[in-house]
């Protein structure tokens, strides 16, 4: 309508910013629904795909805007542009009946997902991940923005004079460029992330850029007009193209590991602050560029063009790092059946505080242990737990204050100390106040009427100074005590201790004639390290009851038991179950020679081979360069195995045998491969990732899961992680079994055949409770019982699978009858 008037140039520049205005907002809101609805597996696939369809409808508008406006006049191709709007409507109208619009993230939850300005200042400043995806994002859209200018401006300067002809050009230049674009973000976009990965995707543009502008520099030198406008042409449309399709929709996907209120404040800081502000930087940069020279230096636009690449590159290789850690933090313990915990804002904070004024003890522990690594004022939270009247609270808030030795708490520790209507917490209160302040106020309690005061004074004395006099005479006092109660006191101070100069008190605390007292004795004797004691606590083991104790101590021990638990491993006398114990407490103790002994048992004891995998990633052990080609051998067999097993179960379900025991039993056993090669990553490759990756996958939400998969394709080698996620990656039976064929051959299977690989298992491929499952299966296929083979298992040291065989024999000796 505007056109229909005098057309004053500043209309022109309203029109083109309305018309940029609206298309941000669409953009922003079009972004925002995709996020919420996909994950970041997903994102990576699926975004270079559905931003695709603007790219025909450009396409068609470019091409159509040359001829026609030809015939119809450049302005009434604006009423076009203004029906196709009308149109969308109906396809809007349309989305929304199919329900994708009408989930809670939608509605009812605007006030709590959506920020408002005030938290997009505070994520951009918080979040590291956002800040530099911004500036990424601001250096690149600044450098295609300058890039365009110049590439028009040789355009300008050219031969081409004729407004028909250049309209004709820059139509079918932009075309080109779109349909170009289109084909790569169908067909090569995702398997090009998905190979290289989020830093190597993105630095493709600016890498490529960086070559193309060393080329172009030379020749604007030499003033040759045609082969610089060819040569810009073509880096405009290759930066374009790969700028679509490349680093617009995996730089968004960066931010699918975040929670959805930073998510959604990291596309408006990306698309709808840092895009038109690189616009506007450009622009007043060549502005005033025109008002002091009069014209367009392009040699000097090329040098602020290269230089701005410099900076793009540098920010895509901090993006990087922080999106691996964002992944990790996402998986953190701080969520809620899936539901991520945020306590970042002041209103949060708030609430949190007045609860510790009134909530239960778990609460208590729980809002205490959110909070202490996520805000500076957290000894104001100690002091507010103090002041609540549950006395369990107060002894939470109290263990804390020993634990991180909160010195500012001395007063309201001093009012505990002397408030004769908290005695049970004086204990509490004295072990906070020894574990920072000095002798003279914890002696005092020496003398106190109640026994447990005494007793933890004596430890709170002997523990944090070491050579305290009076507390020396009332620990002798006690260990020589006829009454067993203190003799019990004395162990449990002995076992706080851990000092060797108390070893032959504690031997003669592990002969005493009461059961109370040697159990203190022998944790004492743990703590200590001394040989003699070590010797003593083995002897002990051979007594069932002392079993657990025994192995408790040995864990307090650390590295100087690892001898003697080889010893017991190799003795004919350790039970299986004492094996299995010996082998996880090797794990806790972790160190050289326990990472030895355990990587010794994976010959030594096969049938263990899921103990001792995880006793190796409990130690955090990580195999010196002559082992890694060993685990790596085993990680190799055991993503074999669950191809294999994939096979078997795709084979179940279309053979009818989806609801049967075995059928599940599959199921589980691949259940249990994957938490065994996830363990296998831990020790190889990035411990704590992987952990953390294992983590996501037991929280199980489809978020969770996604983020693990991605974690992993960080971390590991491509050959791993990519036949990894397609065994595990939630998929359909048939697509996996497709994809694991190109490498892995599948097997010739039937029933019968699935079976009895499961009964005739010579690699301890299968765990007890399968091959209980795959007998118990034969009750109802008498005729494929092979008897050799059950009366075999009927002898298996396993209670469950000799139960089973012997059920079988018994049921198919009495229908016969």
């Amino acid at each position: 309508l505007g056109l229909m008037g005098d057309e004053p140039s500043w209309f022109y520049f309203l029109m083109l910013a309305g018309f940029n205005v609206s298309y941000l907002l669409n953009n922003l809101e079009f972004w925002g629904t995709a996020a919420m609805m996909f994950d970041v597996r997903q994102s990576k696939r699926l975004f270079s795909i559905i931003s695709s369809g603007d790219i025909p409808a450009k396409l068609i508008g470019y091409l159509a805007s040359v001829f026609l406006g030809y015939y119809l006049g450049q302005e009434n191709i604006l009423w076009i542009a203004f029906g196709s709007l009308v149109i969308s409507i109906y396809f809007f109208n349309q989305l929304s009946k199919t329900g994708a619009l009408n989930s809670k993230m939608h509605h009812g939850h605007h006030s709590a997902i959506n920020p408002g300005t005030d938290s997009i200042i505070s994520i951009f400043k918080n979040e590291k991940l956002i800040r530099q995806a911004a500036f990424v994002s601001f250096f690149s859209y600044a450098a295609f923005i300058l890039l365009n200018f110049i590439f028009f401006g040789y355009i300008k300067n050219s031969a081409v004079h004729h407004d028909t002809t250049l309209a004709l050009f820059i139509a079918v230049f932009l075309a080109t460029s779109r349909g170009i674009t289109l084909l790569f973000k169908i067909a090569v976009t995702n398997r090009l992330v998905n190979l290289l990965g989020i830093r190597n995707s993105l630095l493709i543009t600016p890498l490529l850029l960086f070559i193309l502008i060393l080329f172009a520099l030379p020749a604007s030198m030499q003033n040759s007009s045609t082969a610089v406008l060819y040569l810009f042409a073509t880096i405009t449309i290759t930066i374009d193209v790969l700028r679509s399709a490349i680093q617009s929709p995996v730089l968004l996907a960066t931010m699918e590991p975040l929670p959805i209120r930073q998510r959604l404040a990291g596309h408006t800081i990306i698309k709808g602050v840092m895009d038109p502000f690189a616009f506007f930087t450009i622009g007043v940069t060549i502005f005033i560029a025109f008002r002091f020279n009069h014209a367009v230096d392009y040699q000097l636009a090329a040098i602020i063009l290269f230089i701005l690449i410099v900076c793009w590159i540098y920010w895509i290789l901090n993006v990087d790092k922080n999106y691996s850690e964002t992944l990790s933090n996402a998986i953190k313990s701080k969520s809620i059946q899936g539901r991520e915990l945020e306590v970042s804002d002041l209103e949060t904070l708030k609430i949190l505080r007045t609860k510790l004024k009134s909530c239960n003890a778990d609460e208590a522990v729980f809002i205490l242990r959110i909070l202490k690594d996520q805000v500076p004022d957290y000894e104001d939270f100690i002091s507010t737990a103090l002041e609540n009247p549950d006395q369990s609270v107060q002894k939470a808030a109290l263990r804390t204050i020993e634990e991180l030795k909160i010195a500012v708490a001395t007063p309201q520790l001093m009012s505990i100390l002397e408030d004769n209507n908290k005695s049970e917490l004086l204990p509490f209160a004295i072990k906070a106040l020894a574990s920072f302040s000095g002798d003279e106020k914890i002696e005092f309690f020496l003398t106190h009427e109640s026994k447990d005061v005494r007793d933890v004074a004596i430890i709170s004395l002997l523990k944090e100074s070491k050579h305290n006099s009076s507390a020396e005479k009332m620990l002798q006092s006690l260990i020589s005590s006829t009454d067993k109660y203190d003799r019990i006191i004395a162990g449990k101070i002995l076992s706080e201790m851990n000092n060797e100069s108390y070893t032959s008190d504690v031997l003669i605390l592990m002969d005493d004639v009461d059961a109370g007292v040697k159990h203190q004795a022998m944790l004492a004797a743990g703590g200590i390290r001394n040989e003699m004691l070590l010797n003593k606590l083995v002897e002990k083991i051979s007594e069932k009851k002392n079993e657990s104790l025994v192995l408790k101590a040995l864990e307090e021990t650390g590295e100087a038991s690892v001898p003697h638990l080889r010893n017991m491993l190799i003795s004919k006398k350790c039970s299986v179950e004492l094996k299995i114990k010996i082998l996880l407490l090797a794990g806790r103790i972790g160190g050289v020679n326990a990472i030895n002994l355990l990587d010794a048992c994976i010959d030594l004891l096969p049938e263990s081979i899921d103990t001792i995998v995880h006793s190796l990633s409990l130690s955090s052990a990580k195999p010196d360069k002559s082992k890694i080609h060993r685990y790596q051998t085993l990680i190799n067999y055991e993503m074999n195995v669950a191809a294999q097993l994939i096979f078997k179960i795709h084979f179940l379900s279309i053979n009818n045998y989806d609801k049967s025991m075995l059928y599940n039993a599959c199921k589980l056993e691949l259940s249990g491969i994957r938490k065994r090669i996830l363990l296998l990553f831990s020790i190889v490759y990035d411990n704590e990732k992987s952990k953390r990756a294992q983590r996501g996958m037991e929280i199980n939400t489809r978020e969770s899961m996604a983020n693990a998969f991605e974690i992993l394709d960080l971390v590991l080698p491509k050959e791993f992680s990519q036949t990894f996620i397609c065994i595990f990656e939630e998929r359909s039976l048939v697509h996996k079994c497709n994809e694991l064929k190109r490498t892995i051959k599948e097997p010739e299977l039937t029933v019968v055949n699935i079976r009895n690989e499961i009964l005739r298992d010579k690699q301890n491929d299968y765990n007890h409770w399968t091959k209980a499952c795959a007998i118990y299966d034969l009750k109802d296929h008498r005729e494929e019982i092979d008897f050799a083979v059950i009366e075999n298992m009927s002898k298996s040291e396993n209670e469950l699978v000799s139960e089973t065989a012997n059920y079988i024999i018994t049921n198919y000796a009495r229908n016969t009858n």
